[in-house]
């Protein structure tokens, strides 16, 4: 993650040139006139011996209270980075960094330096150089300063130093800062370090041994691997350290950033640990680089050595897994799947199921009862079938992408705005059969005239998976907790859990076909059939409008019009058959076929190239302001002490429209908000975005929608429910509990 703490909005001042010296300028943001922070650029020579070896350094002196970064600098931030005007033949080496502090803001882990830090560069000099000649050596050092606000800031440098020949002596002048910046350096590890990844996964995590190489060496403390490469360790989780005395070896486990999207080969990293034994504290830094190693028995080997000292080996670096046994969590998700029939993005495409089931009861004498049972149960089966083969696929597909490295959960599919338009199309075309513009095959709708005909089978089949991809944007009650565990457990696992999901959502059409009185809970076939079947086409075009509305939050005006060109074609193929449909019947089909599918498609096959306008900064819920969720404003607030309140929410998501609605666009919920001076901060996952990703994978989510809360002054987050009321939000946040409302200049 890079930037978190950038400033948004602002324009980069000119810095002031200085000879031998340069301070920083920030960005002008009308309320700080330059960065906290003055820098220099000094030499350790006198002067420039002739193919020599000399060393600069950029010295960073911070105000109280704000700090810069490490080459790796954590969740958040950025690293140093120079850009040089050289002397023919001169060459500037990459910065040396001296040992890091870890910084904690909340649930973010920084590596930087507080104070004063001096950075150490070699400079080769070439053999040309010469006696008595002036030098100039020139840049920009580009870096990031922090505190409650973060300032990217620009320091123009320029030294100048001459040439000599002969033996060159260090600068009296410098010496102390060469000096003190060298005793902050890390010394290179004096034993040889290993590593190994405790299975051969993108996801898994590291077990690093470090051979004893000092007296005392069981009694150091605070054991802490810094890992040079930004993407490989979790920053933000603890390292288990296990000493191992036989081996007089220490074992460090490394949890491993859940979204690195290949196995790791080598590990460079910096440790650290402290040491006591002499009374004042010593931090105490080594540097290492091993290779990682991913063959089965050497990996196992020091596996077995970390579990049989007592360490612990978890499903990697992601948070952690909920209480609950996997029979709870399956009990959970079959709950859940339950509940998702409920929900409103299940509802038009069920009823096609049940019309189908109170067809096939039409022109049935009392004869036929026995056979009908048997018909409804296969049928009910087959839609079962239909529904737990989609949730497999789906949650197969989302699993192999997420160990992949894709930054996607629950309803990830909708995040594509081809295949919202296509289901858009889908359920348009499925109202028009519907209404009975056009007879639909039973391919597609599962709706037969007669018990016995195979078709209906495979019509059953494939309701239950449109059922499924219309269900994914909906998060039931207790289906959360579930989904939220699966992604962290073994596939296997992860896979019962949904297949439970999926039988959860079957279940009741299975337990009306078996139940021995279904004939009395069914209304009876008559001349009402064909109203009802009319009226049901409505939700469908209700599901349709939504759709399109979904398209319009991801891809604007120009993506509504291409959906909107897709139905206008499948209404005209329709047409165009029925007019063709006497003695030029070939001819219509085929021409129903190119306008209502292959020209639809074409059409749509250009959504997900359009540009995203889902990504607004700031917006209302019927006068409630809102403004953009980010981790880094999320800190700003939190450090003020003011109360947040996150809405995880997506435009596809139908529960979490109804509840923008119904409660967060409540006028009492409004003046609530106001009178207790809550941030409210909406976290658009829409289309893909790994930081929200990463919020939801927090807190043990990957579905929506989620609502996190936090009461002022406090960093503890509470989780809502995921269906909300307009009481239940109005007495959320106390106002005597708030702070007062911090300048959009401190923020």
């Amino acid at each position: 993650m890079r930037g978190v703490g950038l400033a948004i909005g602002t324009l980069l001042m000119l810095a002031v040139l200085m000879p031998a010296s340069a301070t920083a300028q920030a960005p002008s943001t009308g309320y700080i006139d330059e960065v906290p922070a003055v820098t220099d650029l000094v030499a350790e020579t006198s002067g420039l011996e002739p193919g020599s070896t000399t060393w600069l350094a950029f010295t960073v002196e911070l105000a109280p209270g704000w700090h810069t970064y490490w080459e790796n600098p954590g969740d958040s931030g950025l690293p140093l980075k120079f850009n040089w005007v050289l002397p023919p033949g001169f060459e500037i080496g990459e910065p040396v960094y001296p040992i890091p502090d870890r910084q904690t803001f909340g649930p973010i882990i920084n590596y930087g330096f507080e104070d004063q830090v001096s950075f150490l560069m070699p400079t080769s000099v070439p053999e040309n150089v010469e006696d008595g000649g002036l030098y100039y050596i020139a840049g920009q050092a580009e870096y990031l300063v922090c505190a409650e606000i973060c300032i990217p800031a620009i320091a123009d440098l320029s030294l100048a130093i001459v040439g000599k020949a002969g033996a060159v002596g260090n600068n009296p002048a410098t010496a102390p800062i060469f000096a003190e910046a060298r005793a902050r350096l890390p010394q290179a590890l004096p034993t040889t370090a290993s590593a190994a990844l405790v299975e051969p996964t993108s996801e898994a995590d590291l077990i690093v041994a470090i051979p004893s190489f000092v007296d005392g060496f069981e009694r150091l403390e605070d054991w802490y691997v810094f890992a040079k490469a930004d993407d490989l360790v979790d920053h933000s989780m603890a390292q288990p350290v296990v000493f191992d005395p036989d081996a007089n070896e220490l074992l460090i486990k490394l949890p491993r950033q859940v979204l690195r999207d290949e196995v790791p080969t080598r590990l460079e990293a910096l440790v650290t640990a402290r040491d006591e034994t002499g009374g004042e504290p010593i931090t105490l830094g080594f540097s290492f680089a091993t290779d990682v190693t991913v063959d089965g028995t050497a990996a196992n080997a020091l596996l077995d050595r970390w579990q049989a000292l007592g360490g612990e080996v978890d499903q990697g670096s992601g948070p952690a897994l909920p209480d609950h046994s996997l029979i709870a969590l399956l009990g959970l998700a079959l709950i859940g799947g339950l509940l998702l029939n409920l929900m409103p993005c299940v509802f038009p495409v069920l009823s096609l199921k049940l019309m189908a089931m109170v067809r096939r009861m039409e022109g049935a004498g009392s004869d036929d009862a026995d056979a009908i049972k048997s018909e409804q149960r296969r049928q009910a089966w087959l839609y079962s079938a239909g529904v737990m083969a989609a949730m497999l696929l789906l949650a197969g597909a989302m699993l192999g992408l997420r160990a992949s490295g894709a930054a996607i959960g629950w309803g990830f599919q909708l995040q594509s705005p081809l295949l919202i338009g296509a289901l858009a199309c889908v359920f348009f075309a499925l109202a028009l059969a519907m209404l009975g513009v056009f007879h639909m095959p039973q391919l597609l709708v599962g709706v037969g005239d007669g018990i016995a005909r195979r078709q209906d089978g495979v019509g059953s089949f494939t309701t239950g998976v449109l059922a499924v991809i219309a269900a994914s944007p909906c998060t039931a009650p207790f289906m959360a907790t579930a989904i939220g565990a699966a992604l962290l457990l073994p596939m296997g696992a992860s896979l019962a859990i949904f297949a439970a999901l999926g039988f959860g959502m079957a279940l009741p059409l299975l337990l009306l076909s078996h139940l021995s009185s279904h004939l009395r809970v069914l209304p009876r076939p008559g001349p009402w059939m064909g109203t009802l079947q009319q009226f049901m086409a409505f939700p469908l075009f209700a599901t349709s409008i939504w759709l399109v509305f979904v398209v319009a939050q991801q891809r604007g005006a120009v993506g509504v019009a291409v959906v909107l060109g897709a139905l206008l074609s499948i209404g005209f193929g329709v047409w165009l058959a029925r007019q063709l449909s006497g003695q030029h019947r070939l001819a219509g089909l085929a021409s129903a076929a190119v306008l209502a599918i292959a020209l639809p498609l074409g059409g749509l096959a250009g959504l997900n190239q359009l540009p995203d306008v889902s990504a607004e900064a700031s917006g209302s819920y019927a006068g409630l302001p809102y403004e953009k969720y980010s981790p880094a404003r999320l800190e700003r607030a939190l450090d003020r002490g003011r109360a947040v309140f996150i809405d995880v929410t997506a435009a596809w998501c139908i529960t979490c429209l109804v509840n923008e609605q119904v409660a967060l666009s409540h006028p009492d919920v409004g003046k609530a908000f106001a009178d207790a001076d809550v941030l409210f901060l909406k976290a658009d996952w829409t289309n893909r975005d790994p930081e929200i990703t990463a919020l939801l994978e927090q807190f043990g989510r990957l579905g929506l929608p989620l609502y996190i809360t936090y009461q002022g002054g406090s960093r503890e987050p509470e989780v809502l429910p995921q269906i909300l009321l307009p009481g239940m939000l109005v007495g959320l946040f106390p106002p005597e509990d708030s702070v007062q409302q911090a300048s959009i200049f401190d923020e």
